[in-house]
């Protein structure tokens, strides 16, 4: 069913009621993917070809990350039952994976490069680089209530 376009609020309603979404067209940057699995849906995602489908199973039984061009690449390693890739063209595999997408539901998942804790990481990785986190700490800038000392981060590195 395309319902055209919904406010947020109706959308995590239908989502609600969703084992699966699968991607059609070319939102290669759409974060249904991600919001549906944060609310238990699976995502059948579609790959281009046979070859990378070949590639990508490969990679995965290597526990390697490849390059393949599935409509959402960062979610193509995640597997089941969080994303299946599929080949919109072999309709069984489609239907195989619809299946499996139903039988095996989940509560909720949030890869761990898009929760909070990454970001901070990520933010916190390239301040300590910069001469702004490089300053000595000051007695005041330890004892300000709910602010962390300013070398406090979730960041570490050797």
């Amino acid at each position: 069913v395309h319902h055209q376009r919904v406010r947020p609020q109706e959308f995590a309603r239908l989502l609600s009621q969703c084992a699966f979404i699968l991607g059609l067209g070319y939102p290669r940057d759409s974060p249904s993917p991600l919001e549906g699995l944060a609310r238990g849906v699976a995502f059948l995602n579609p790959f281009e070809n046979e070859h990378d489908r070949n590639v990508l199973e490969h990679a995965r039984y290597l526990d390697r990350s490849v390059h393949v061009r599935t409509q959402n690449e960062p979610l193509a390693m995640l597997g089941m039952p969080y994303v299946y890739n599929v080949d919109l063209n072999n309709i069984t595999q489609v239907v195989w994976a619809a299946n499996m997408a139903v039988q095996h539901r989940f509560e909720s998942f949030v890869p761990w490069e898009y929760r909070p804790e990454a970001m901070i990481q990520r933010a916190c990785g390239i301040l300590e680089d910069t001469a702004l986190c490089k300053h000595e700490c000051r007695a005041e800038d330890e004892s300000r209530e709910g602010i962390p000392p300013c070398r406090a981060s979730s960041y570490l590195s050797n």
